[in-house]
């Protein structure tokens, strides 16, 4: 048999439509096996960029000891007087012209350290308000949202807006971790006007949410105007040197020397704009400091505070962690102690450390508010359904707390708008090193890190 030149082959491939589908159900699996990894990366990415950044502060804090006869950098911008005629000294002079309110607050201080572009140097007057803008003008205040400044530089605009838009201006976005612009924003604010979220950043807004001059968009007060560095990063009130405006007590920052064990020191939590009853709630800036033995209910910011209708008290961000659902049974003041009040306080952690031992991963037991030497209660966070607290009967027949557990709050809803209440954080601690921590250690060893004590 012979073929011409002329003769042609002609094979056809054909795809059936249920081969296709085959096809596209694949790889639509694999994109969501994949998927996932990705998410991990890019959050894994931003807490390894969190913790640079605070290894970079323990640098710049060490930096500023160092040229300061041994001090922690502490709140003071410029001399000041207070009641009573006092008058203290800043460690910078007065201007002449505008002020020194950048140089405020410890993160303030570490300025003369960065090179970025201020043709006004420390001076600013501008703030995020309810409205959703940066406001540069007391006259704005009351009206409708501005747009941005003809000279975005003057009084430190773009510093403000940069931060409350974009996480940052320019160096200045080493104050500010990188996870909280994914979608962490302060509830108390969105419950309060309208549904506006603000990202949970210190010195972006004035006051704490939920006082009457809170967040104030209104003619004839401009509190909040003037203020520090935005920054998610806070520093313990008691080794910076927090002031008492309230008394008129000037209190300087502690020595390095002499803090005991400082090694053990927690100097920066991560954290942000919600003040409750605290120094900011009369219109002023929320400071970016945490606390110890202050308010709420004497358990300061280090308190398992995890009630959703007070948001006002969550201060601290947990946000470099996987849970997006979670259980929590509070143990509240003077309502209802967990476990009982007359197990003393002793015996409490001790049980508390047990619980965190067995349940590790999946749940943890968490020190509520109370004061720095009593104690009032703990409150339990599950990462995995509690069954209203059935998966932990055969650990209290054990080991007997005294009281019944109570009612679990579900934090479900998705997306969790809560999710930044537990889980884990980047602590700076004293001797320059950051570790990862979760709510549970933090609150059930604020006394040993963060009061200038041994215990």
């Amino acid at each position: 048999m012979s073929f011409s030149k002329n003769t042609q082959f002609k094979v056809s491939f054909r795809f059936s439509i249920i081969e296709m589908l085959t096809v596209v159900f694949i790889i639509l699996l694999l994109m969501s096996l994949i998927a996932p990894l990705f998410v991990n990366l890019k959050m894994n990415a931003r807490a390894t960029l969190c913790k640079n950044q605070l290894k970079q502060m323990g640098v710049l804090i060490t930096s500023y000891q160092t040229d300061h006869n041994g001090y922690l950098p502490n709140d003071t911008a410029v001399p000041y007087s207070v009641s009573g005629g006092n008058s203290y000294p800043g460690d910078i002079p007065k201007p002449s012209v505008g002020n020194n309110q950048f140089y405020s607050y410890w993160n303030g201080h570490l300025l003369p350290y960065f090179n970025v572009n201020l043709p006004d140097q420390y001076t600013r007057y501008a703030m995020v308000t309810k409205v959703g803008t940066t406001r540069f003008s007391a006259n704005q205040l009351g009206g409708p949202p501005n747009l941005p400044p003809t000279d975005i530089l003057k009084n430190g605009w773009i510093v403000i807006d940069d931060a409350y838009m974009k996480g940052g201006y320019q160096d200045f976005k080493s104050f500010i971790c990188p996870e909280i612009h994914q979608g962490t924003y302060d509830v108390a604010a969105s419950i309060k006007f309208g549904g506006i979220r603000v990202p949970r950043i210190s010195q972006l807004c004035n006051g704490g949410v939920t006082s009457s001059s809170a967040f104030r968009d209104a003619k004839g007060y401009d509190y909040g105007m003037s203020g520090g560095v935005p920054t998610t990063y806070l520093a313990n009130r008691t080794f910076f040197g927090l002031d008492n405006y309230w008394s008129g007590t000037n209190i300087n920052s502690y020595r390095i020397d002499n803090i005991a064990e400082i090694s053990q020191k927690a100097f920066l939590l991560e954290g942000g704009i919600a003040d409750a009853f605290g120094d900011g709630s009369n219109g002023a800036m929320s400071h970016p400091y945490y606390s110890v033995g202050d308010v709420p209910y004497d358990g300061g910011d280090l308190s398992a505070g995890f009630d959703k209708n007070a948001p006002q008290h969550h201060k601290l961000s947990f946000v470099h962690d996987k849970y997006d659902e979670f259980w929590v049974m509070n143990s509240r003041p003077w309502d209802y102690y967990f476990p009982s009040y007359w197990m003393g306080r002793n015996n409490a952690m001790e049980l508390a450390a047990k619980f965190n031992i067995q349940f590790a991963g999946k749940a943890t037991m968490a020190s509520g508010p109370n004061t720095s030497s009593g104690f009032f209660g703990f409150s339990i966070v599950s990462y995995v359904d509690p069954d209203n607290g059935k998966i932990f009967e055969n650990f209290f027949k054990a080991n007997p707390p005294g009281v019944a557990l109570t009612t679990f709050v579900p934090f479900v809803d998705n997306p969790n708008d809560f999710k930044y209440l537990v889980g884990d954080m980047n602590v700076l601690f004293g001797d320059g090193s950051v570790l990862k921590k979760d709510q549970g250690w933090l609150f059930n060893n604020r006394r040993k890190i963060a009061m200038n004590s041994t215990e």
